[in-house]
Order: C-alpha cells, then structure tokens, then sequence
C-alpha cells in the first residue's frame, strides 16, 4: 500500500465522502488555474465564501441546534 493509500485510509469516512462528493459535482478546489494578479472566476469565489461560512458557523450552529433540541425534550 502506498503513501496516497496510507494517508486515506486514516481519515474520516465523512471527510472522504464530501471530498469525493466535492470532485464528482465538480465543486473541487481549483488551484493553480488562474495566472499572476488575475481575479478568480465566480465559482472558485462562491465556493470559497460558502467554505468560509461553513467554518466559522460550525460551533454557533451547534450550540443553537443544542439548546433547540433541550427546548422540545422539555417542553414537547
């Protein structure tokens, strides 16, 4: 088994899928496309801003979906 192999064998399943998911909806990261000083395309812009927010709402998202979940245990 080869380096590449390895590595993927130690990751999540989850982060697996959503890197396979990513690729086969065409939703990659492009890197290295673009020239020197050039603006990235809308998608790569979109596509990062939609990251951007998927990470730093993380942790909020928890803990909302914490206390709703309380809320309806106690109050049905």
């Amino acid at each position: 088994m080869g380096q590449a192999e390895r590595d993927l064998a130690q990751e999540p399943i989850w982060t697996l899928v959503l890197l396979f998911r990513g690729q086969q909806v065409g939703w990659g990261t492009d890197q290295g496309i673009g020239g020197f000083g050039e603006e990235p395309g809308i998608k790569s812009q979109l596509m990062n801003l939609i990251r951007s927010v998927r990470t730093v709402m993380r942790v909020p998202l928890i803990i909302v979906n914490s206390i709703a979940i309380v809320l309806l245990l106690l109050f049905g």
